[in-house]
């Protein structure tokens, strides 16, 4: 269920640009708040990378990294535990118990990572401009929308 409702919010985002009828253009290499945000939306901590935020970047990312594989573990145990209970027939033992308890810590690790990711989006957004001003880079990525075609475009400067 979580899975849908990410990956149906991730679609929202990326691709409410092409609801419009008019061609766009949009460079995602030019220090804005939106690009810095979108950044995090695909990957937690890069947005912050972005912005110049180095050290906080990695804090996102090693506790989005961290919980994400917690919450991965923890429903695996929680499976597994599951998967006994149900080999033992019994109704109401200990073992239903026990996995009661691995599946509620699974679900609030799952909500912690779903958090720090939603909070490197936003703090992205906010601290959207660099610490220091900087020449556009050389390579960026773009996102390009006309009535006939669109597309996504890895652009290098020499």
């Amino acid at each position: 269920m979580l899975k849908k409702i990410v990956s149906s919010f991730c679609a929202l985002v990326v691709f409410s640009g092409f609801c419009y009828a008019g061609p766009t253009a949009y460079n995602f290499g030019q220090p804005r708040p939106v690009n810095a945000g979108l950044r995090s939306l695909i990957l937690p901590g890069w947005g912050q990378f972005f912005n110049g935020q180095k050290t906080k970047g990695y804090i996102v990312a090693s506790a989005a990294l961290v919980t994400l594989v917690g919450a991965y573990l923890l429903n695996n145990q929680a499976n597994n535990t599951y998967t006994d209970y149900q080999n033992q027939g019994l109704k109401n033992g200990p073992t239903y118990s026990d996995y009661q308890n691995q599946q509620g810590q699974a679900e609030i690790v799952s909500f912690v990572c779903v958090g720090v990711w939603i909070y490197g989006v936003v703090d992205a957004y906010f601290n959207g401009k660099p610490s220091e001003p900087r020449a556009q880079s050389s390579t960026f990525f773009s996102v390009a929308c006309s009535n006939k075609k669109s597309g996504l475009c890895l652009s290098q400067r020499f």
